[in-house]
């Protein structure tokens, strides 16, 4: 466990009422539903921790001026109303002439960027910020948003998966984790030795 460390832990896992509900919503290839139920993972776990009432949005979207990229854009929102919303927008045509079973986030945007935005209501104040995709998959990118925005080490992982049920048919679920270092301080001490077997886990 992460307890007594210096090492902030945080999970959300979402099953069929919200996953399955919002991405069978849609008609989208398998790889596009995996990685929206990442997406909705990710709002989860970065509104999770909101202290006001507002909203995360997670946007992807495809590399400017190209017009053959098989996703225009994906989005996902996490409300403080507890409400998870998520769409993507596919191009079929250039989607189905798409030759991988597991597309990386190049394969289906181009060199496309991650937009992060948090909106506090009551304020009505708006952050935003960017990233241009280091990395093949959602995980990576996120990890490298927050550990610059933030300016703490930060790793993420992300899954979404279609899963056979007691019923036997199969329903969507997702789920995340993030894990971060808390900086060292004279009650903690150096805290890097903890972080690293912290990571080395977390990568396992």
């Amino acid at each position: 466990g992460l307890d007594n460390t210096p090492v902030r832990g945080q999970i959300v896992s979402l099953g069929p009422a919200t996953a399955d509900e919002i991405i069978s919503r849609h008609d989208l290839p398998h790889a596009v539903s995996e990685i929206l139920g990442e997406a909705l993972a990710l709002a989860a776990l970065a509104g999770s921790s909101l202290k006001f009432d507002g909203k995360i949005i997670i946007e992807i979207r495809k590399e400017y001026g190209r017009e053959d990229t098989p996703l225009e854009f994906l989005v996902a929102e996490y409300s403080t109303q507890k409400t998870l919303r998520a769409m993507a927008k596919v191009n079929k045509e250039i989607y189905a002439k798409l030759d991988k079973k597991n597309p990386s986030l190049q394969d289906l945007f181009g060199n496309g960027f991650m937009l992060f935005t948090l909106e506090q209501t009551d304020a009505n104040e708006r952050y935003q910020g960017q990233i241009a995709f280091e990395g093949s998959d959602l995980s990576t990118v996120a990890s490298e948003y927050f550990a610059r925005s933030e300016q703490i080490p930060t790793k993420i992982l992300l899954a979404c998966e279609n899963k056979n049920t007691r019923t036997s048919h199969k329903e969507w679920r997702a789920a995340g984790i993030l894990i971060q270092k808390i900086a060292g301080d004279d009650t903690r001490g150096e805290t890097d030795d903890v972080w690293h077997e912290a990571s080395i886990k977390f990568d396992t």
